[in-house]
């Protein structure tokens, strides 16, 4: 039997649930603001749409530009042929060079739900779209040289367009000896989604962690007070910052685009 492959797509309308167990299953992280701030990131770019600079992927292993199949164990045969193109992506100052640095952005030949052909099948036509090059070839090894070609025509190498962002947070999960879970030959992380959520998970967090310190030696009732509000405080001004519970590093949210838009 082949293997199902799914695409799922998180809701981002619905709220971060405060009150999910997952929070409260972890230990509680001593948080040393001064500590962070030594190597701290700024925010990623505030949710929404913004112009942004994509360019080949150097750091894929088989190229930026590849052929990717499923395997049918039991068939004994490929499925689901595709072409990937991986993506570096950079949002756009005002004075037209690079800023900040998002996740890789991966576009595909594989339509999209709900979309036919000749209608923003998929990513990869989507792209070819906006970029002035609407896709013409159908053959795969076609698509893949009109992607190819698109970027190699371009100074640098290098794509302006409009994309669709979000904030994304990837947390490591730990089972109840705070090791990490394994998924495969990596350990388990879970994805937090959209500005807002991250947001209310790093709080929740935060809030969660403090609810556990106890006053050190021969501090005042006023001082831990302090202690705590300035913890939530430093967190309420640092959505993007996520303490590891098991490690107490710091974790930093990125932007990732949502998806590519015109304009």
């Amino acid at each position: 039997m082949a293997k199902e492959v799914t695409a799922q797509t998180e809701d981002l309308t619905q709220p971060f649930d405060l009150n999910d167990p997952r929070l409260f299953d972890m230990p509680a992280p001593e948080i040393d603001a001064d500590a962070i701030q030594k190597t701290e990131r700024p925010a990623p770019v505030a949710d929404g749409v913004h112009l942004l600079a994509l360019k080949p992927s150097s750091r894929a292993k088989n190229g930026a530009f590849y052929l990717k199949a499923d395997w049918d164990e039991d068939a004994g045969k490929s499925y689901n042929e595709r072409v990937v193109g991986s993506l570096e992506v950079r949002t756009v100052k005002d004075d037209g060079t690079d800023g900040q640095f998002g996740n890789e952005y991966y576009v595909t030949s594989t339509p999209q739900p709900g979309q036919t052909v000749g209608k923003r099948a998929s990513s990869i036509s989507s792209m070819l779209k906006l970029a002035g090059k609407p896709q013409r070839a159908t053959s795969l090894g076609g698509i893949k040289i009109e992607l190819e070609t698109l970027f190699m025509d371009l100074p640098d190498n290098r794509l302006v367009l409009k994309g669709r962002t979000r904030w994304v947070l990837e947390v490591p999960v730990y089972d109840s000896n705070n090791m990490p879970v394994p998924d495969g030959q990596y350990n388990k992380r879970e994805k937090i989604k959209g500005q807002a959520k991250v947001a209310a998970f790093t709080l929740a967090a935060t809030q969660m962690a403090v609810a556990s310190w106890e006053p050190a030696a021969g501090e005042s009732a006023e001082d831990f007070k302090t202690r705590i509000d300035d913890a939530v405080l430093w967190q309420q001004n640092n959505p993007h910052i996520y303490i590891d519970p098991v490690t107490d590093e710091p974790i930093y949210a990125r932007f990732e685009v949502a998806e590519l838009v015109e304009g």
